[in-house]
């Protein structure tokens, strides 16, 4: 069970059971975080700053172009990232810029996947160590 730490106005601590719904709001919550980070990276690194309308596809095209370059056989994340990137044309987004945001998933993606092998590496040495 999951638990998180509270302080009374005593100073004592204890924790108390988080439900699940509590969990999946805190992870969804981090996830909004994440991508409104990226929108803002991406807006320095093209040097263009965004509408709402434009930072939701945008938004959609990253996560399009992450999934594609996780799994490079998945059509249907393909399709979506080439209408998304034909929408962000139509939306006035130069062919420079998109290319840059293209870049930036790649990056993304990289760094996640380095991320991933060494939490493997971690639990494999920790496997190992006991």
């Amino acid at each position: 069970m999951l638990t998180k730490k509270r302080k009374k106005h005593d100073g004592t601590v204890y924790s108390k059971p988080i439900n699940t719904k509590e969990v999946a709001q805190l992870f969804q919550n981090s996830v909004e975080k994440a991508l409104e980070l990226e929108i803002k990276k991406i807006e320095q690194e093209i040097n263009q700053p965004l509408t709402n309308e434009l930072k939701k596809m945008v938004s959609d095209f990253i996560q399009a172009r992450k999934k594609m370059t996780r799994d490079q056989k998945d059509e249907e994340a393909e399709d979506k990232a080439w209408e998304l990137e034909d929408r962000l044309k139509e939306k006035g987004l130069s062919d420079e810029n998109i290319e840059e945001i293209i870049k930036y998933c790649e990056r993304l993606v990289k760094l996640d996947q380095q991320l991933e092998t060494e939490k493997l590496q971690a639990n494999i040495e920790i496997s190992t160590n006991k």
